[in-house]
């Protein structure tokens, strides 16, 4: 549905949505994005909605899920390589 709306997405990561908007647009995207998760969950829950969170992250910081951070390193050293 995000796809579907313009939004881009980079990645699922667990449950949630990694997108991609400029500083300007990036909380109207949010926003959508939320509003078209909510939708989704009432589809698949049998009309029962799901809150979401937000978290901003801008340039040049980056995403980080200290879970995956043995395979990010991983990742790291093969570049490496």
């Amino acid at each position: 549905m995000a796809t579907e709306q313009g939004i881009r997405v980079c990645a699922p990561v667990h449950d949630a949505l990694l997108i991609e908007a400029g500083d300007k647009e990036i909380e109207d995207v949010i926003s959508t994005t939320q509003s078209l998760m909510r939708k989704a969950s009432e589809i698949v829950l049998s009309g029962f909605p799901l809150r979401s969170e937000a978290k901003v992250i801008k340039y040049p910081d980056r995403y980080l899920d200290e879970r995956g951070s043995v395979m990010w390193n991983t990742v790291l050293g093969l570049l490496k390589e």
